[in-house]
């Protein structure tokens, strides 16, 4: 009986061995969390959304072409947005604005009204208010939640993106985007 049971603990220490091993693999090979969010991807043309500024003038995102852009969609009633909103506002205040802007734009229901007062009362005022109150941008979302944020290059490609929310402001987020953009 004994002769039976050892083959069988050296079977079940190789298993968790295997195990753990694949595990240390997988951490010490898997890239910083933050680009874990930011996942690039080989460029291609940026969606040309449609969106509405706080005193309802007209953009498009190629009227930012010439810098980095880094697009949020989200919206008042996500709370994963919410949380994300502040930290966005803190990486705007970060990246120099004339290589670097941030666009977020907040999704119906709602106003731009109430996207401008929600964007104050939660700490993040820095960024401009936008409302896409066409829903022009709800293909790009390919039937998945927000938030999602895509990088697009100065010459309006896509470059990276992620889907749910991110530390935007954390250092090892802008470190990232700063790898990414080659913005130091």
């Amino acid at each position: 009986m004994t002769l039976i049971r050892a083959p069988l603990y050296a079977v079940a220490l190789f298993a968790i061995s295997v195990v753990l091993a694949a595990i240390l693999e997988r951490s010490l090979l898997a890239p910083p969390s933050a680009l874990s969010h930011l996942m690039p991807q080989d460029p291609r043309p940026a969606p040309d959304v449609a969106f509405d500024d706080f005193a309802g003038r007209a953009h498009r995102l190629s009227n930012f072409r010439g810098r980095f852009i880094l697009f949020n969609l989200w919206a008042t009633w996500c709370a994963p947005c919410v949380r994300e909103v502040p930290a966005l506002a803190r990486l705007s205040m970060e990246m120099p604005h004339d290589r670097f802007l941030v666009v977020a734009v907040a999704l119906p229901p709602g106003s731009a009204r109430e996207t401008h007062d929600f964007l104050v009362a939660h700490e993040a005022s820095a960024l401009p208010t936008y409302f896409d109150s066409q829903t022009s941008s709800r293909p790009i979302l390919r039937g998945r939640g927000l938030p999602l944020t895509i990088l697009v290059d100065p010459r309006g490609r896509e470059v990276a993106r992620a889907w749910g929310p991110v530390e935007w402001d954390s250092p090892e987020t802008v470190a990232s985007i700063r790898t990414l953009t080659g913005i130091r």
